[in-house]
């Protein structure tokens, strides 16, 4: 026989249920609510992540670095992308990496096994960083340059120095992939060419300082001082030196 107290227990049962689902539900969408009540597009970069991303840019800008040409081999020849973000990871055994963006065509052919070239170029090929980056018009003809084949890969020819790797891994990180690569062939020129360099988001070369106290003081203790100089965006190539050849030439040139 069922009395009172157990009767009303089981009759009360289902809307326990109820409301425990309701608690439960009400729970995980206040853990889950926005930090603001503005709406997402009018949170700035600051609010998620601590900083700007124009400070970040501006910041970074003022870190100096020099300019390559990524060349590997596309559907329908050589394919190049312009990269600063560059860098020497190991010697041994000898490692670089390169940062591409996960947009980007490059970022599709650099995939483990596959070979590439580290192109790095001279103050006199800004014409090339323009036409392999973004910011070159399609109106415009494209500047001289010549593709040869070592060590696997198409490589950009007159280039100050060029790596040819393997690509090893692959690491997703924010917007890019980080690309790591074991050099298996190195080609550089024998001349005292300039670098091209960015700074700041111009191009950039390196001169010798000019005459003073401090580069006298430098030049005493057998150092050599530098300083920055803008390079003109009407800059053409003033000349080219073959860098092997022996080496195979490529035919098809592709962007």
């Amino acid at each position: 026989m069922i009395n009172r107290t157990e009767l009303g227990r089981n009759a009360s049962a289902p809307l326990q249920r109820v409301a425990h689902a309701i608690a439960g539900t009400w729970n995980r969408l206040w853990r889950q609510r926005p930090l603001t009540a503005r709406p997402e597009s009018a949170v700035s970069p600051r609010a998620e992540h601590g900083v700007e991303s124009r400070e970040f840019r501006d910041a970074m800008g003022r870190f100096a670095t020099g300019v390559t040409v990524i060349t590997t081999d596309g559907s329908s020849g050589p394919h190049g992308m312009t990269a600063n973000a560059v860098t020497s990871v190991s010697l041994d055994p000898p490692l670089i990496l390169v940062c591409v963006g996960h947009s980007t065509r490059m970022a599709e052919l650099l995939i483990p096994g596959r070979r590439f070239a580290m192109n790095t170029l001279g103050e006199d090929q800004e014409p090339l960083s323009r036409y392999f980056s973004r910011t070159w018009s399609d109106s415009c003809p494209a500047p001289d340059h010549r593709f040869d084949r070592h060590a696997g890969a198409p490589i950009l020819c007159d280039s100050i120095s060029t790596l040819v790797c393997e690509v090893s891994r692959r690491y997703g990180s924010g917007d890019h992939d980080i690309v790591v690569a074991r050099v298996q062939a190195i080609a550089c020129e024998d001349t005292h060419r300039r670098p091209l360099l960015f700074y700041r988001g111009s191009y950039t070369s390196l001169t010798e300082a000019a005459p003073g106290q401090a580069a006298a003081t430098h030049a005493a203790r057998g150092q050599t001082v530098i300083g920055w100089q803008g390079i003109g965006t009407d800059k053409r190539p003033e000349h080219h030196v073959r860098m092997n050849q022996s080496i195979e030439p490529v035919r098809s040139v592709a962007r």
